[in-house]
């Protein structure tokens, strides 16, 4: 992953998502999507991007909230205003390399909730190079939906729970 491009997310933005999970674990949200959401925390490497898929700006780091083959729900300490968003996550050992079309930003607390539904997978991650772009991203076929594996569960740990201090 590309984790010399973006830093480690706050510690305080991964602990409050976390107990964010935990209470939704425990209350059994209703879900009213048409492909429901896997819970799951885990840190993405985040590159805004144009309609060719080429960076536009800065990588940062955000947290997901949730996950499914159509989309995820993502938390940062900032507000989204970017239209499409290249993701880069680690599901199990396969690294994810995603285009997603923001579809709101919403307030949560001292943070701001994001949901996106995923357009393309992409063989590359895009990359930026501080003055300049590099060249156009190739989308690989497919519907624009993120196979989601055994590793993507109500019970995977959450973030705190896997790391040893």
């Amino acid at each position: 992953m590309h984790s010399d491009i973006a830093q480690e997310p706050p510690f305080h933005l991964v602990s409050f998502v976390e107990r964010y999970v935990r209470n939704l674990r425990n209350d059994a949200e209703i879900e009213r999507r048409a492909t429901p959401r896997d819970l799951l925390v885990v840190p993405v490497t985040v590159q805004p991007v144009n309609s060719q898929f080429q960076a536009i700006g800065q990588p940062f780091t955000i947290i997901t909230r949730d996950i499914s083959p159509a989309g995820a729900g993502l938390v940062h300490v900032e507000p989204i205003h970017d239209e499409l968003l290249a993701l880069q996550m680690q599901l199990g050992d396969e690294v994810v390399n995603m285009v997603s079309k923001v579809s709101w930003c919403k307030p949560l607390g001292p943070f701001y909730r994001i949901g996106v539904q995923f357009v393309a997978k992409l063989k590359r991650f895009p990359t930026w190079g501080g003055d300049s772009m590099e060249g156009l991203n190739e989308a690989s076929g497919g519907n624009g939906q993120l196979t989601v594996g055994a590793c993507v569960r109500d019970t995977t740990p959450l973030m705190s729970e896997t790391t040893t201090s």
